[in-house]
């Protein structure tokens, strides 16, 4: 290029600079911008803070919440005002259990366009539970206990999360995690049975099922376990079990893993055989014992969490000063139902009318009845354990704040599932009233993304994978009804 070329050039370019200038000048008058104000660590009055819940998962004050489930309840259990929109029944259209399902296959460990993955689901919330096992014999419950119409969108998921408990279940005769480590073997056992013995089930090979009900039959609290007729133990489930190894130590049993227990025995279809029979005799005794055959009208016909004698684990206080029998409420009556039928009883059976009329009575859906002194005190916690024969000792469950960890608040999800089941026993007209109430609650307290999610954490439902398990199973045992 000459020099001439090259300066005409540069005047050419320095033109087109000067333009683009000016017509930015122009636009800048007619689109003049704002300072952007230093981003303070503080957070602004309509900014949530870090780790605040959205309206659907909002956190609930510590007020003592009233029996009623008109909108003005609902409102303080949700931090929101009566009239707000976001209190209000969805649209019609929107069917919590479809989106539900679906939140719970998108959780599955399996990507369905590369075709890998394990088809566990593993808890996002607890270390324990990320081996898989446990949440994945929960899930293939609920997901199995879906009415015939809504099946086949979750059939093949269900078919892969039985395929991958099976080396488990190879190895430890229980269900267990892939590698064989234990990750609540005596609840997912049942749990994974029940989910067999339903019409999306029938997954489980022979061997296997046959290991699960074994492993049951072994691990009961009875003579094989070294535990005598006389022990208040006798004929129960724990929580961890020794599977069958007398003299281990072991947690004290309890009616909700002995209520799964037993249904999955009683589900088998070889009652006839002895030894199950004998094992289902031993657990409805241990159940009964559990239950209040007098007394006020708060204890009449209701269940305890564990027996008289055991003062570790009543989880909605004491009736005795030596805290040797704890009170009746509400999961662990809707759990002593379940104990009674699967031991064989009818639900005409004077025990079982005992234990519906108690949860008639307490007519509460909101939250779990029964956290309450005789005179109607709700206690936000229980009180730790004080006798004669023990110490007191300060128990971290006792002093937590009580908006996180009140035991009425964290079973939740729970009651509403185990409740579901029995309304064909209550009478009709609250039969239909608490199934309408079921559904309004657990349609309300779904998050955008179809999950449920417990702002209480000490049952472990502040995990969305269990409390949308129990949500959908819940809403599904409903569907099953009509």
């Amino acid at each position: 290029m000459t020099t001439s070329g090259r300066y005409t050039f540069g005047a050419a370019a320095l033109l087109l600079v000067v333009a683009a200038v000016a017509v930015y000048t122009v636009w800048r008058g007619q689109h003049p911008s704002r300072p952007q104000p230093l981003r303070s660590s503080a957070k602004t009055a309509d900014e949530p803070a870090a780790g605040a819940k959205s309206p659907a998962g909002s956190t609930r004050s510590a007020d003592n919440f009233p029996k009623s489930a008109d909108a003005s309840a609902v409102a303080r259990r949700t931090n929101r005002k009566p009239d707000d929109p976001k209190s209000q029944d969805a649209p019609a259209n929107d069917d919590p259990l479809a989106r539900g399902v679906r939140y719970l296959l998108s959780q599955q460990g399996f990507d369905r366009e590369e075709n890998v993955g394990d088809g566990l689901w593993r808890s996002p919330q607890y270390g324990t539970l990320r081996g898989g096992a446990g949440s994945t014999a929960l899930v293939l419950y609920a997901l199995a206990t879906l009415p015939e119409e809504r099946r086949a969108a979750a059939s093949e998921a269900i078919a892969r999360g039985f395929a991958a408990l099976e080396p488990g279940i190879e190895k430890q005769s229980q269900v267990s995690n892939p590698d064989g480590s234990l990750d609540f073997p005596a609840y997912g056992t049942a749990l994974l049975l029940l989910a067999d013995q339903r019409p999306a089930g029938d997954r489980l090979s022979d061997e296997n099922r046959r290991r699960l009900v074994n492993f049951l039959l072994q691990s009961q609290l009875a003579e094989g376990r070294g535990v005598l007729p006389d022990s208040p133990h006798y004929g129960g489930w724990e929580i961890v079990s020794a599977g069958g190894n007398a003299g281990q130590a072991t947690t004290d049993p309890q009616i909700s893993v002995t209520s799964f227990a037993l249904e999955a025995l009683a589900g088998i279809g070889q009652q006839s055989e002895a030894d199950v029979a004998a094992a289902i005799a031993r657990g409805l005794q241990w159940a009964q014992r559990c239950q209040f055959s007098e007394g006020s009208e708060a204890l009449r016909g209701g269940f305890s969490f564990v027996p008289p004698g055991n003062n570790l684990l009543a989880k909605a206080g004491w009736i005795d000063e030596d805290s040797k029998r704890g009170r009746p409420y509400g999961t662990a009556t809707c759990d002593g139902i379940h104990c009674l039928l699967a031991g064989g009883l009818s639900g005409d059976d004077a025990q079982v009318r005992a234990a519906v009329d108690w949860l008639v009575r307490a007519d509460e859906l909101d939250y779990v009845p029964g956290f309450e002194d005789e005179k109607g005190v709700r206690n936000l916690l229980c009180e730790a354990p004080e006798g004669p024969s023990r110490q007191k000792v300060p128990d971290p469950f006792f002093t937590q704040d009580a908006t996180t960890n009140r035991w009425r608040d964290s079973l939740e999800f729970y009651y509403l599932f185990r409740l579901a089941g029995l309304l064909p026993l209550l009478p009709g007209e609250v039969s239909a009233k608490w199934r309408a109430q079921i559904r309004q609650i657990l349609h309300r307290r779904q998050r955008d993304d179809g999950s449920w999610q417990n702002d209480a954490t000490r049952n472990r439902e502040d995990d969305p994978l269990i409390a949308t398990a129990f949500a959908v199973a819940a809403l599904a045992e409903i569907d099953r009804q009509e």
